[in-house]
């Protein structure tokens, strides 16, 4: 008999993190959520997920910064990642950063296929319920003209089809004016680990 366990949470960024360095510049460290695991080769898969509303870009984008994200149990360490790192894009000198504001992450465990009683497979599946667009370090938003070439060009999306709406407050630590929107509903990361320890 197969058995599923399936748990979901949101991760809000741009807010404050106690106990975080206010000048910290250094790489945040690589954080696994389990430490005593076997990842699997091959087991980000992009097929499948690409639709036409989603280019490949921003895809990429996505799943390279999730690559490097802190694992969702380490919620803090997690939302000042996101806090600090944009999706990454080849004009690094742009007035304008993609940040994930918020995300929704589900993990689903489940017995693994090799047969062994104590081993299961866990599969995180995250998707991005907001995108925050970041006039860098600019207390005003950017010129619609900018906004719109922006994502076009550089993430394949139509400004006029996204309801891009205001924020209150700037980005993290006055990181900019921010603009959010709703992403594709196609666009997301997920991640297959082996949990191989005994309980």
């Amino acid at each position: 008999m197969s058995i599923e366990h399936r748990m979901g949470q949101t991760i809000q960024a741009n807010q404050p993190v106690a106990g975080a360095k206010q000048r910290h510049r250094g790489p945040v460290p690589k954080l696994s959520t389990f430490s005593h695991v076997s990842r699997s080769t091959g087991s980000r898969t992009l097929e499948g997920f690409f639709h036409p509303a989603v280019s490949r870009t921003l895809q990429e984008a996505y799943t390279a910064l999730m690559s490097r994200a802190p694992g969702a149990a380490f919620r803090r360490a997690r939302s000042l990642y996101l806090n600090k790192y944009p999706l990454p894009q080849q004009d690094q000198n742009s007035s304008m950063r993609l940040f994930v504001g918020q995300e929704h992450c589900e993990e689903l465990e489940q017995p693994a296929p090799d047969g062994v009683a104590h081993h299961r497979l866990v599969t995180l599946t995250c998707r991005p319920r907001e995108l925050a667009l970041v006039h860098w370090q600019q207390t005003d938003a950017a010129d619609p003209s900018l906004i719109s070439a922006y994502l076009r060009d550089t993430w394949g999306l139509d400004a006029d089809a996204l309801q891009l709406q205001d924020f209150d407050e700037p980005w993290f630590r006055n990181g900019g004016h921010q603009l959010r929107f709703t992403p594709p509903e196609t666009l997301m990361d997920q991640q297959t680990t082996l949990l191989t320890l005994k309980e």
